[in-house]
This record gives C-alpha cells, structure tokens and sequence, in this order.
C-alpha cells in the first residue's frame, strides 16, 4: 500500500544516513533500538525481524506472510521521521503520490480497526465472497445463503408488521477489469436479471438490493455508478452498490444502530432482574432526597443549587435538571442540542451523584431513570460488580468490558467482523455525545478502594466523554471524602442528590402504592399493616425499620405471608439483619465479578463472616452504653478510633471501610483532618437490638438498674 510503502522506505532511509548501516538487517536493528520503550512507549512489532519482513513486504513487494502493522508502531516510525503520527505522516506525503492506485488506502489507514478490515476484504480476491458473507452473517444474525441470483437474503420485521427483505449481490471483478469502464456493462447486465426477477416474484417483493464489489473506485467514479443504477431503481424497491470502502462503512452504520438497540435491551435485561430480586413490580417514584453539595466550597459549577430542601421524587428531579429541553437546566439536554449546531465546546465530563445509606433504591431509581429520559439519549446502565477487576487499567480494557456486557462473549480481536463492532462500539462511547453512563455501586468495585484505584475509574469515564450518573453508598462517600475531593476538583463538573429516611406519612403512601399496582386492595394483612402504619402505631410492633425501604418491603412481604404475626420483635430484626447482610454480599445481579471489599472472604465461609460482623456490632453497642443513677443510657456516636480499637481486640482482619459497607452502621459525619469519623446505627432500634443481645450474653446487669423499654423488648 502506498503509504505504507513511503513510511517504510523512508525510515530505513533515514536510519542509514543517521547510523551508517548498510545492510537491511543492520538497517532493522538499528531502527529497532530507536523505537524503544524509553523514548516513544513501549511498541508492538518492533523487533529488528518484524521490521525487516515489512520491509521486504511493502518496500519490496514481495508476498510473504505478516502481521499487519500495529498503530502504534505506524505512529512510533512517523514520530521518528518527524511527524506528529501516522495521520500527519499521510497528510504531508500527499504531494508525492504519482500513481492512480486501484486499492487505496487514504482513509482507513487513520482507523487501526477500519484499516484492518479493509485490508482484510482486499488481500486474497479468490476469497472476497467468502468475508462478504461472514461480515455479513455477522452484521444479521437472520441471513441466509440464497443459490439463484442473489448470494444472500435477509428477511426482517419492519416496525409496521409488514417484512422486509433485502438481497445481496457480490461482485469479484479481477484487478484487470476493476476500471470503471469495464464495471459499467457487467453492472448493467445483472441490473437487467434483477428487473425481470422482482417482475417474476411478485408474490414475494424485495425492498433492498445491494451490490458489494471488491474494488475500489474514486469519488468520481462512484458518482457514475450511482446514476446507472438510479436508472434502475423501482418505486418499490432500492438499489445500492458499495466498493470495500463503502461497504465498510454501511455494515458499521448498521453495527452501530445494533449497539443502541443492545443498550435498551441491557437495560431492560438489569431492570427486569432487579425489580425480580428486590420482588417489586414497578418503582415507587415519590420518595424524599435533598440537593446536596457534592464537596462543598470546592465546585464553580453546582447543578445542585438548592442545598438542604427536602423534595419528592428525584427521577423527575434528576430527569428534569439533566435531560428536558423545555427546563433552562436541562444540562445534558441543552449541551446536546448545541453540539448538533456544530458549535465547539470545551468538553468536561459531567458527572451526577446519587448518594444514600443502604436500603433507600439507588439501584432501583438508576433502572427506572433508564425509561424515562429523552430518547436523544443514549442510556446504558452499569452495574460495577459486573466489571471485571482490571477493566479500569486502560480505556480500551474497560471499552472491552463493556462490549462482553453486551454482546455477552469476549472481545476476540482475531474475528475481523468482532474488531469492526468493537471499532464502533469504542467510536460511540467516545465520541457520541448523546451517550450517558449510569455507574451503579461505586462502592462495589474493588478498584475504589484506593486512591489509585479511584482516580483510574474516574479517568476511565472522563476518557470516554460520556456523561455519568454515579450511585454510591453514603457511608463509602463519607470514609473517602478526602481521596474524592483531590480527584474531583481538578476535574469534572458534578453534582449531587441524596436520598433520605422516609416518613410515616411517606411510608402509608407507599403501602397505598402497593396495594394498588398489586390489586390488593381487599387483601386482609395488609389492610391490617397499613391500619398500624396510619396510626403511627408501628413502632411498637417493627420499631423505626419501615422507613427504609429495604425493610419495608420485607414487612409487606411477611405481612402477606402471615407470617409476621408469629414471630417477636427480636426474631423479626435477627431475620431481617441477617438477610440484610446475605444480600449486602450477594448483591442484586447474578454472575458479579467483583464487589465491596470484605477480606475475610477468601478464608472464611460467609456465615461465620456474618456471625463475626454481629459480633463486631454488639461489642460496638455496648461501648455507646453509659449508666447514669442505676439507669442504662445510650450515646447516640460511637468515634471511629474506639472502633478500630475493638476489631484489634477482637482480632478480625476488618477495617472500618468494610464495616460500614457490609453491617449497620453508618457514619454521621465525613471524615476530615480535623475530625474523624463519628460512627452511629442507621436506626436506633438497631442499637437497642445489638445492646440487648450482648446484656443477654455477658448477663452484665442485675435488677438493680433500669433498662428502657426500647432494650426490654429485646430481652424477653
């Protein structure tokens, strides 16, 4: 290829006029060692012996088996001669091209994996039919082979009901008949044959016909043949006719129409397997958040104005401030339509934050945001403990876990049609602007739990420009304050809600909600809950659990069942922690990769690991315990120090991080350099539970002190 041919003649040029060597091979390895790692980056294929064979192959024309050349190599020889890269070494040896060449290579040669495809389709004509087929048969799964005039069928479903069938033509002209001339008769004879065929199959029309030649031709050229085959085209049917590079393209148009309909249908996929495993039906929308300063006094662009005001419903909120275009906040909707005006913008990654304790529905409200937001966005929804350890090192690798999300298999970068739709699954992630991320779990990836780690998830969704939603747990955000600070203020502009405790006026609508999208509104248990709910007499029955929603449905679950009646207040919280903390490990989706970080879990079994968390929470109640006049009291913190002080004694390879992630307790305050973490239970019948289970066990009081009635009600 000519360009190739010019890189390679010049480097070898240029190496002998720098160093003396006389000889190809001496040429190679003198090269090489200007290539190395220390001064362009580490370089695949630059060995002296891989230089040599693509020497005698492009400089030399001789046929001989080789891989083609990496990217980063064409780049490392161009930097070498003086250039930026590749593409400024093409665009400055433009002039010198003297040659009407008939297999170019101006365009792809930019696109690593467009260059790979089109040398793909254009080495070995005797085999162009064959990769037609399969990038086609890649490209639509329902094709089949067709043995009359067409070389394949594809039949499809239009949105309307009615099927439409497009037939492929493939041409394999020898390289002596490739000028335009001796297309013109060939291409008109078989215009002909399809004429009289669509008038015999009446009673089975075609809407598309395409022809796919392995040449490829000049502007100009594909000009003409554009008019003769407008000479044939019916009102009823199509016609189109592609060289290489054409037909690279419209099979990638066609690859990346595929990838959004793959993100609705992930999206729906995850969406239908959480709202299976959490058992709900349909998202209960109206619950209480507030606007939050993500890291205060840090950020010049707040999307989150209105700090402190507790509002309803945050799918509209969020919906509303990011993505309406009639709201003059409508963020990404309006940067949307300004981009389409082809106006230049400085681009910055926007991220939004959905910040809350265990239980309130982050996931929950990520799914349902993905089926409501304007369809000129592109919504895919990740869940972070689907991504692999490692996927965060490098954009690629994360692109690469994403294509195995959707395509469900492994990137093979050997399967040429595999490196065309990862080729546009990438293009799209970078440079589509309508494409927005929603990043469930933060705080369930691995990666986040360093300050490295951090910083290459974050790099990895600014790498990408598309604009992220993050869920993540407020206990992770309060522990890691400092390291998202440093990271965020150099980069991003961000944003933040925060879910909140429901009421009980909250709760009793929820249950109304219910009742009514289950069509329970005669059924006898739960008539009887909510009566207890509007009377503002739960307490006594659940204590304060019903207004987090994750124990709230376990209630209404129970309730139904009839099973709650049976159990005491005690056996009631002792199931409910201990499923908390089974699902808190087994998370929503099937098949996780990674999760939250929890060290004992490579040598110990996950109930003993329970019974140690439990452990860990009644010593914990137990140090917030003072007496006062015979009479037992509880502080309302226990400080993170004391903590730390009793998983040593205890002995337990815990940290602080992964209680607060994986138990009930949660942190009251961030963490500054000032303060540390004020530690306390999510709810105060948690502590009073756990209180309750160590003055059982260490049988620490006689009947001498008071003990409220809040720990009484555990003890019998």
């Amino acid at each position: 290829m000519f360009y190739l041919k010019e890189l390679f003649k010049q480097a070898f040029e240029k190496i002998r006029i720098e160093t003396g060597a006389g000889t190809k091979n001496a040429k190679a390895t003198k090269l090489s060692k200007r290539l190395d790692p220390d001064e362009y980056g580490k370089v695949k294929g630059s060995s002296s012996k891989n230089l040599t064979r693509l020497y005698d192959k492009y400089v030399k024309d001789e046929e001989i088996e080789v891989a083609i050349p990496d990217s980063n190599l064409l780049s490392a020889i161009s930097r070498f001669l003086g250039y930026k890269n590749y593409e400024d070494f093409v665009n400055g040896n433009q002039a010198i091209e003297a040659l009407k060449l008939n297999f170019r290579d101006f365009r792809f040669t930019y696109d690593e994996y467009l260059y790979k495809v089109f040398t793909y389709l254009r080495e070995d004509q005797k085999l162009f039919s064959i990769k037609v087929g399969k990038m086609l048969k890649a490209t639509y799964p329902s094709i089949e082979a067709h043995n009359e005039l067409f070389d394949y069928v594809n039949v499809a479903k239009a949105t309307e009901g009615e099927e439409l069938r497009s037939a492929f033509i493939i041409l394999n002209f020898s390289q002596q008949a490739a000028e335009c001339d001796s297309i013109e008769p060939i291409l008109k004879g078989i215009l002909e044959k399809v004429k009289k065929d669509k008038e015999r199959r009446k009673d089975a029309p075609l809407s598309y016909i395409k022809i796919i030649a392995n040449i490829v031709l000049t502007k100009e050229e594909l000009n003409i043949i554009d008019l003769i085959v407008s000479n044939y085209e019916r009102e009823d049917y199509y016609l189109d006719f592609f060289d290489i590079e054409e037909f690279i393209l419209y099979v990638g148009t066609s690859i990346s129409i595929k990838v959004y309909d793959l993100f609705f249908e992930k999206n729906l996929f995850y969406r239908n397997q959480a709202f299976r495993t959490l058992n709900i039906k349909n998202y209960y929308p109206k619950v209480p958040f507030e606007e939050v300063d993500i890291i205060p006094n840090l950020s010049d662009f707040d999307i989150f104005s209105n700090v402190n005001r507790i509002e309803n419903n945050p799918s509209q909120f969020i919906k509303r401030k990011l993505f309406d275009n009639d709201h003059s906040l409508g963020i990404l909707r309006n940067r949307l339509n300004i981009e389409k005006g082809n106006l230049k913008l400085t681009r910055k990654t926007n991220i939004s934050f959905i910040i809350s304790e265990f239980g309130f529905g982050k996931t929950s409200l990520l799914l349902y945001l993905t089926s409501i937001v304007p369809i000129e966005h592109k919504i895919l929804y990740l869940p972070t403990n689907q991504l692999s350890k490692n996927c965060f090192q490098s954009t690629n690798l994360f692109v690469k876990e994403i294509y195995s999300i959707l395509y469900e298999k492994e990137f093979n970068q050997t399967d040429i049609a595999e490196q065309l739709k990862f080729r546009y699954l990438r293009g799209i992630l970078l440079k589509d602007q309508s494409v927005v991320l929603f990043f469930d779990g933060l705080d369930e990836h691995i990666e986040s739990y360093s300050l490295q780690g951090l910083k290459r998830i974050l790099n990895c969704l600014e790498s990408l420009e598309a604009d992220c939603v993050v869920s993540v747990r407020k206990e992770f955000w309060d522990d890691r304050t400092g390291d998202l600070s440093s990271i965020l203020k150099d980069s991003s502009k961000y944003g933040g809600i925060l879910l909140k405790e429901w009421s009980s006026e909250g709760v009793l609508k929820y249950i109304e909600y219910f009742m009514e999208v289950n069509d329970l509104s005669t059924e006898s248990n739960i008539i009887k809950l909510k009566e207890v709910i509007k009377n503002d007499n739960y307490e006594r029955l659940y204590g304060d659990i019903p207004k987090r929603p994750l124990f709230l449905n376990m209630i209404i679950r129970d309730s139904l069942n009839g099973m709650i009646e049976s159990k005491n207040l005690k056996t009631l919280y002792k199931n409910y922690l201990n499923e908390k903390f089974a699902f808190d490990r087994k998370g929503v989706f099937e098949d996780y990769k990674t999760g939250r970080q929890l060290r004992m879990e490579k040598k110990h079994d996950r109930t003993e690991i329970i019974q140690v968390l439990q452990h860990v929470l009644k010593i914990a109640a137990s140090k917030m315990m003072v007496i006062k006049n015979n009479e037992l009291l509880m502080n309302s913190h226990i400080l993170e120090s004391t903590l730390k002080s009793i998983i040593t004694n205890l002995g337990y390879s815990l940290s602080i991080r992964e209680i607060l992630l994986n138990t009930v307790l949660i942190s009251f305050s961030r963490r500054t350099i000032e303060q540390e973490l004020k530690l306390y239970f999510a709810h105060k019948s948690f502590q009073e539970y756990y209180l309750a289970m160590y003055l059982k066990e260490e049988q620490a009081f006689g009947d001498s002190i008071k003990i409220p009635k809040g720990i009484n009600v555990f003890l019998t």
